[in-house]
């Protein structure tokens, strides 16, 4: 195992250690389990795509998210979802945000690299869910 990876593995196995740890100091049970479950997620990704080779190879593919999952035997999903984690202090990568949306405009899952907020409504006429309603009806259309 290469040195890169075996960092990405020691520092995950420590968060998740310091998660069990701390299991007491959640204020229920379900936070703790969803902290646990977070981490544990953090730790497979660090598994199968380690910072820095994860994070070369998004660039030599210049950010192209089906090259990248191809080559890491991921999903388009997993790989999007690491892409968003690609912020290590000196190590930055370009910020990238990841939302999935059932076809009502429901977002199932969102996550973001950048701290930014998620606007709050969007689209024309004040509905937020009208631009997601938009891309399911016109698929293909960029």
């Amino acid at each position: 195992m290469d040195t890169c990876r075996s960092r990405d593995l020691g520092n995950a196995r420590l968060r998740l250690k310091r998660c069990r740890d701390q299991e007491g100091s959640f204020s229920t049970e379900s936070a703790r389990r969803l902290a646990h479950r977070a981490l544990a997620g953090y730790f497979a990704a660090a598994v199968v795509m380690p910072y820095k080779p994860f994070a070369k190879v998004v660039e030599a593919r210049r950010y192209d998210v089906e090259a990248v999952a191809r080559q890491f035997g991921t999903s388009f999903e997993q790989t999007a979802h690491r892409l968003t984690t690609l912020q290590k202090p000196g190590q930055e990568r370009i910020p990238f945000f990841f939302i999935r949306v059932d076809a009502t405009g429901n977002v199932l899952k969102r996550l973001d690299s950048a701290n930014s907020p998620f606007a709050r409504h969007g689209g024309g006429c004040g509905c937020p869910l009208l631009t997601l309603h938009q891309v399911f009806s016109t698929p293909r259309l960029c």
